[in-house]
């Protein structure tokens, strides 16, 4: 689960970095000026497909992890992790026909 907390990390940061270099009115890639690789025509053919291939990474990822927390929690007895069968019987109140009364 680690790992994927760290590809998710890395997906997340590479995705709002790629956004932020499109070309818009407000983000960074009008900054950037019109020269090279981020011209008005090639640049936003791969922007555009970085940020299709970064999205569905991250969905895609979001769902891993779902599935595989819910499994995991399918398979653990309790949310503390721990069988409640393990309870010492000390704990458990053998007469539980008598409420508790209150001491005078």
């Amino acid at each position: 689960m680690t790992v994927l907390l760290i590809i998710h990390l890395i997906v997340t940061l590479s995705l709002i970095g790629v956004i932020l270099l499109q070309h818009s009115e407000g983000g960074l890639g009008s900054m950037s000026g019109q020269n090279g690789l981020f011209t008005a025509r090639g640049g936003s053919n791969v922007l555009t497909k970085a940020t299709w291939v970064l999205a569905s990474l991250f969905i895609g990822n979001c769902l891993l992890m779902t599935f595989l927390s819910s499994h995991h929690l399918k398979s653990s007895a309790s949310f503390l992790g721990e069988d409640e069968s393990h309870v010492p019987s000390e704990h458990v109140k053998s007469d539980s026909s008598q409420p508790n009364q209150p001491k005078k």
